[in-house]
């Protein structure tokens, strides 16, 4: 079963990689959302960000990890 689910956001921290038991690749990224609501004086303010921990596993994972890589260069680590 495959899911895609998108939104935009901030890198919160560098994706992290590690393997289960098995030796299946896992894939984390954290992604912060920012939001603007509108308070009680009709005002647009900006409120906490929503943090997505995002987990890719098998050939998900190793996709996204090269994906990422490329995206945001030497600054992470990994396979």
């Amino acid at each position: 079963m495959r899911t895609t689910v998108t939104f935009e956001g901030n890198q919160a921290d560098d994706p992290q990689v590690r393997f289960t038991g098995s030796g299946k690749q896992v894939t984390e990224i954290t992604v912060l959302v920012n939001a603007r609501r509108q308070n009680s004086d009709g005002e647009r303010v900006e409120v906490e960000p929503t943090r997505h921990v995002v987990r890719a596993f098998k050939t998900s994972a190793r996709t996204s990890w090269s994906r990422w890589r490329r995206v945001i260069g030497s600054s992470c680590t990994g396979p």
